[in-house]
């Protein structure tokens, strides 16, 4: 008798498919699973060490666990409380000290095309402005420097937990063209296809090297800062 678990969602709606390749072939890496910790927000249990036992856990368990602390977040306004994300420690230089470290803000522009019974497809844009907490970014630059990572890495990983940060809360948009389209006339739409993109690397780039200066001044130097 099996005993598969019931699938709730598809992995491939949960992260870039280039980073289910990642897991795919290097599932106990510490990095790649860090990148996965920021795309859903909770790490990956220790127990899940192969890719199988990944991608159940992500489809089976994961949105139980998801929903579970979107309720407890509601419920006392302090989030992941009983089971905090470790963060290994830093010294702030002249932000007073108190580990509260900044996020990180930039634009994303959101973008997906609808695909109606019509046959007919709409290219809709929109842009929406978000963060990468602190404490991920701690974690960011801490794994980064555990495995000889430089800035461009860094930067890759704060750019990867924006999109995916845009993707799941979806900002408005608008259709891309000014034809704007006549949904009267045609029935309602069978799919999408989303996509997400910081707005300006180089503005980016910038702000992650802003905050290692603001937070990791004395470190820079293994990101070749001056």
């Amino acid at each position: 008798m099996s005993t598969a678990k019931p699938k709730i969602v598809d992995i491939n709606n949960l992260m870039p498919r280039s980073l289910i390749e990642m897991v795919r072939q290097l599932p106990t890496n510490p990095m790649i699973r860090t990148q996965v910790h920021a795309v859903i927000r909770v790490p990956i249990p220790d127990d899940k060490a192969t890719f199988l036992q990944i991608k159940e856990w992500l489809e089976c368990e994961y949105p139980i666990i998801r929903d579970q602390a979107k309720i407890k977040i509601t419920a006392s306004s302090t989030p992941f409380e009983d089971d905090p994300v470790p963060v290994a420690p830093a010294i702030r230089l002249g932000m007073g000290g108190d580990n509260d470290f900044e996020p990180i803000s930039q634009t994303v522009r959101y973008r997906y095309t609808e695909i109606g019974t019509a046959r007919y497809t709409e290219d809709r844009i929109g842009t929406g402005e978000y963060d990468v907490e602190g404490s991920d970014l701690e974690e960011y630059f801490h794994g980064c420097l555990e495995n000889g990572y430089d800035l461009d890495r860094f930067v890759g990983m704060v750019k990867e937990a924006l999109e995916a940060t845009c993707l799941e809360e979806s900002p408005e948009t608008e259709p891309e063209s000014e034809d704007a389209r006549d949904y009267d006339n045609h029935e309602s739409c069978d799919s999408t296809n989303h996509r997400a993109s910081v707005t300006s690397m180089e503005n980016l780039r910038r702000s992650c090297i802003d905050w290692i200066e603001s937070n990791h001044y004395d470190e820079r130097g293994a990101f070749g800062l001056p």
